[in-house]
């Protein structure tokens, strides 16, 4: 594979990752055989018997006229104004460009390549496995990412080549977005993943732990999304938390607290200690944990409280956000948020105003005070009535307040 290659199908990849339209490409309205989102025959000049990386540069060159063609049809007659474009064209991963047999036959054919010898082919596949992902992004079109590809993906995790497990463990955080209904799938991406977190070359490890991240990315507060390996992900995240480049600091403090509120108690020393780190990426990642923690934060109150305090605090947002993230178990900070809440610095205020809404019933004491500021204010009125019924279970917090 030449240097010129390699980059564009990269490019590929990252436009791919950009642009595609997961919606338009995959999912017509009046679809209820999946199978009408794919072409109904090879179209002219697919050069089928060529590499991967031929055909998926004949397939960016044909997801460009698809876009280009559509673009000129929704555009035609509109009159465009003086110096104007005439609009974005977005260009994806379009399925529709070939038959669903096609398809198959192509994932299958990457699969085969995945077991190469060479790096170099090795490389190439896990190239057309990314593009296969997005391919795979519509729910109608998940079933084309098969676990034969997946799992193959997952065992170059492990190759001899530094460069092809760091594109293998890219490729399985991308496949986190794919369906992740077959369970035996999932568990060895994860296993992979998390093997790969001690890898001696730090891009391997890099790439472990945000692929492991995506992996875990939707855990709910206090859960743990990693199963019967939480206790090997918390062995090897720990030592990343200190790791030299601060991504991967970041993102293993925020993974490590996706562990589960058992596993997650013994750890919290340590976070007290990042959220009072000179690390600025350590305290972020800190704060970014909140959400997964939930009342397994309890301990950090007290910080975070002092922090909230301190009207020249760079991070007193996030502190005032972390604190109606935690629930009952931060109930000692509603009078607090509520004196923040009547601040004139309205960014404090708004942000304590929907803390105080997150904490629900545990902050009754703050909604007749946020009547009483709505009623004296008519610029934030709407806000005010808002978080006070919250508060009173008259709305919920995903319900907007309109303003």
């Amino acid at each position: 594979m030449t240097g010129s290659t390699s980059l564009r199908a990269t490019f590929v990849a990252m436009l791919a990752f950009g642009f595609a339209s997961r919606v338009a490409l995959c999912d017509p309205p009046d679809a209820a055989d999946p199978r009408v989102v794919f072409a109904a025959a090879i179209p002219p000049g697919y050069p089928k018997s060529k590499s991967l990386d031929v055909i998926q540069r004949w397939l960016w060159d044909e997801n460009v006229r698809v876009a280009t063609e559509a673009h000129r049809k929704a555009t035609e007659g509109v009159i465009r104004q003086p110096g104007s474009c005439g609009g974005c064209i977005c260009v994806g991963a379009d399925p529709s460009v070939l038959p669903l047999a096609e398809w198959q036959s192509l994932v299958e054919l990457s699969t085969q390549q995945l077991a190469d010898p060479s790096a170099a082919a090795r490389t190439e596949a896990l190239q057309f496995a990314l593009y296969l992902q997005q391919i795979a992004m519509s729910e109608r079109c998940s079933g084309v990412l098969a676990p034969k590809l997946r799992s193959a993906v997952a065992a170059l995790s492990s190759d001899s080549d530094a460069d092809v497990r760091k594109l293998a463990l890219q490729a399985l955080g991308s496949f986190a977005d794919v369906d992740r209904t077959d369970r035996g799938v999932v568990r060895i991406e994860m296993k992979a993943a998390i093997d790969a977190l001690a890898d001696k070359d730090s891009a391997a490890r890099a790439a472990a732990v945000q692929a492991l991240s995506s992996m875990t990315l939707h855990a709910v507060p206090e859960s743990n999304a990693m199963g019967e390996f939480a206790p090997l992900a918390i062995e090897r995240l720990l030592p990343l938390c200190e790791d030299s480049d601060r991504m991967t600091r970041l993102v293993a403090i925020q993974t490590l607290a996706r562990v589960g509120t058992e596993r997650v108690g013994p750890l919290m020393p340590k976070f007290k200690e990042w959220l009072g780190s000179e690390d600025r990426i350590k305290r972020a990642g800190v704060y970014m944990s909140v959400r997964n923690l939930g009342a397994g934060a309890a301990p950090l109150v007290p910080q975070l409280m002092e922090n909230a305090r301190q009207a020249g605090n760079p991070e007193r947002m996030r502190a005032i956000m972390s604190l109606g993230r935690i629930g009952k178990e931060a109930a000692c900070s509603v009078d607090l948020l509520t004196s923040i809440a009547f601040e004139k610095d309205q960014i404090a205020a708004s942000t304590a105003r929907l803390s105080l809404a997150r904490l629900g019933p545990h902050a009754a004491s703050a909604a007749p005070k946020l009547r009483q500021l709505a009623a004296s204010c008519a610029e934030i009125a709407k806000e005010c009535n808002w978080a006070a019924e919250v508060i009173e279970g008259v709305r919920k917090i995903d319900e907007p307040w309109n303003p």
